[in-house]
């Protein structure tokens, strides 16, 4: 079979990650456009810039990306249009944790999971902002995993931690 590539290879990454002294944190977002999950990374992003070197990781980019950029010491677009697979995701942690060794990662949304997941089996602990009212329909894969592996979740309200675990027992009693 073929060997498989890690979308970071083929990534733009802007500007290359230079030495720095701050610890190096990544923020994931699915994408960069004018959605709750991008905003929430945007404000993440704008707040935590003082204190850590932010490796931004986008899916793909959109309306908000020049002010991610722009926020973000490194912003990184994989940019293919199409949600990864596992063997993909666990590339891609890989070469994320080795190239940048960041300290964490905060992963803005749901849609992330598969990411969020091989971060957490490459060493590096996820935080998850799981902001999306849970459908288990809506989402390719499973979030059983995602609720089951990832270090911290936070909910954004007691309604939504309440949608997420009755769908999904692994998230009850985190965040």
């Amino acid at each position: 079979g073929r060997t498989a590539l890690s979308r970071l290879r083929s990534s733009l990454a802007l500007p290359p990650a230079m030495p720095d002294e701050r610890e190096r944190i990544l923020v994931v977002a699915q994408e960069a456009g004018r959605t709750a999950e991008a905003k929430l990374a945007l404000s993440l992003i704008r707040e935590l810039s003082d204190r850590y070197h932010v490796v931004t990781v986008l899916g793909t980019g959109g309306d908000l990306f020049g002010e991610i950029a722009a926020a973000s010491t490194t912003a990184v677009v994989l940019d293919n249009g199409r949600a990864l697979i596992a063997e993909e995701a666990e590339l891609l942690a890989t070469d994320l944790r080795d190239s940048f060794h960041p300290h964490f990662a905060l992963v803005c949304s749901l849609n992330s999971h598969q990411l969020a997941v091989a971060l957490e089996q490459a060493d590096v602990p996820v935080v998850a902002m799981a902001s999306d009212v849970a459908n288990p329909v809506s989402q390719p894969g499973s979030l059983f995993h995602f609720f089951a592996n990832v270090s911290e979740l936070v909910y954004p309200a007691e309604f939504v931690a309440e949608s997420i675990g009755a769908n999904y027992l692994t998230s009850l009693g985190r965040g």
